[in-house]
């Protein structure tokens, strides 16, 4: 039996989404890490979810990335990051699932 190849992408949620919007994000924007490669060859895409002072998403196991620095954020880029996700989910909105509905809609 053949093994399908697979394409897959590995984007770090950072640099290229969460820091260049400015908050709230549109949803829109929120689709653009998979909008980006959805016309390629790639068919598995990665989020790189988390850096080691939290997460980009509510989450039960782990503290969100910013929650203990709300008001204090010494980067604009940190900033962002932070309303930019709680922008989505003040409006009910799951970051992740955002991202894996418009994956599957893409073909990914």
């Amino acid at each position: 039996m053949t093994r399908k190849r697979r394409s897959i992408y590995y984007n770090d949620a950072r640099h290229y989404s969460l820091f260049v919007f400015e908050p709230p994000m549109a949803l829109e924007d929120a689709w653009v890490p998979i909008d980006e490669v959805a016309s390629t060859n790639i068919d598995t895409f990665i989020y790189g979810v988390a850096r080691g002072d939290g997460v980009f998403y509510p989450s039960k196991v782990d503290h969100q990335f910013g929650s203990e620095m709300v008001g204090q954020f010494r980067q604009n880029a940190y900033w962002r990051t932070w309303y930019n996700m709680k922008s989505l989910e003040e409006r009910g909105l799951d970051p992740l699932s955002v991202l894996i509905d418009r994956a599957h809609e893409k073909g990914m």
